[in-house]
């Protein structure tokens, strides 16, 4: 959910984040919240558990080599519904954007800052939606009834990648900005999600292992689907990739299935892992390098 780096027109100050509140778990998404930057800033928001009470998350930021005193933003679930929220970087003044019994989750900004991308139930399964900035215009841009989650635009705005099993199985696709047919960039045995785009727009990121209850690996592609690397392998399960503003680095949260999660930086080709959080009680989820 999430991009840096890019020569955009920033959201103004007031828009801060979005907040995404009451998201179940879906795609081993952590629920409860999650967190995205309009522009680049430098630093990771992410979710973090209560140690006294597991299933609260809230929504931190910490500086992107882990120094400093995570500041939380907000706490979530405060409609009980699942819906997108915008607030100040400081957490304060939070608006809702989405009023709708139906799930509304994982919003992503546009490069200019002026829209939001994100998946929702409100037509009886999850499509892609875009809405301004201030919630208004809501236009649906997907329909199938397969499941369409975290839709992201390209650095340059003119397409849109996105996760679906509208071929069975969990696969990475990409589609214009408008909607439109969409290109399967991933083989179905990689059963991947959680795409992430370079601030370059020349590759993306994502995990593998989706639906079944292994460990996930993090990879890398060609913006086309072509040259797809992995970088973790027997590092137990590494999910939610998202890259650093210059490119040189992804964050991503790491740790044994079932037990807390840290947050780790590493180099593209996986070298250099950096934990930057060791909590070995608290789990840190779902990190946004700033994004844009």
């Amino acid at each position: 959910m999430r991009r840096l780096g890019r020569k955009n027109k920033l959201a103004p100050a007031a828009l801060g984040a979005l907040v995404l509140a009451g998201l179940g778990a879906v795609l081993g998404l952590a629920p409860g919240a999650q967190a995205t930057y309009p522009g680049s800033n430098g630093k990771i928001a992410f979710v973090k558990t209560d140690p006294t009470n597991p299933a609260n998350r809230d929504i931190y930021t910490i500086n992107a080599d882990g120094t400093g005193t995570p500041t939380n933003l907000i706490v979530s679930r405060r409609d009980g519904n699942p819906e997108i929220y915008l607030m100040n970087a400081d957490g304060s003044n939070p608006t809702r954007l989405t009023n709708n019994p139906a799930l509304d989750v994982l919003p992503s900004w546009s490069p200019n800052g002026n829209q939001i991308l994100f998946s929702s139930t409100r037509d009886g399964n999850f499509d892609i939606y875009l809405m301004n900035a201030d919630g208004s215009k809501v236009r649906r841009l997907t329909d199938n009834p397969a499941m369409d989650l975290t839709p992201e635009f390209s650095p340059d705005g003119h397409k849109i990648v996105f996760a679906s099993n509208r071929s069975g199985a969990f696969a990475i696709w990409v589609m214009s900005a408008n909607g439109g047919p969409a290109q399967q960039l991933t083989d179905d045995a990689l059963d991947a999600a959680q795409p992430d785009w370079s601030p370059d727009g020349k590759q993306i990121a994502f995990i593998d292992n989706t639906t079944i209850p292994e460990n996930s690996d993090i990879f890398v592609m060609d913006a086309g689907g072509r040259n797809v690397k992995q970088l973790t392998e027997s590092f137990d399960n590494n999910t939610d990739p998202s890259w650093s503003p210059d490119g040189q680095k992804l964050t991503f949260d790491h740790g044994v299935i079932g037990s807390p999660a840290d947050l780790y930086t590493m180099g593209t080709d996986g070298s250099n892992r950096v934990d930057i959080t060791n909590t070995p009680t608290v789990s840190e989820l779902d990190p946004d390098w700033g994004s844009g």
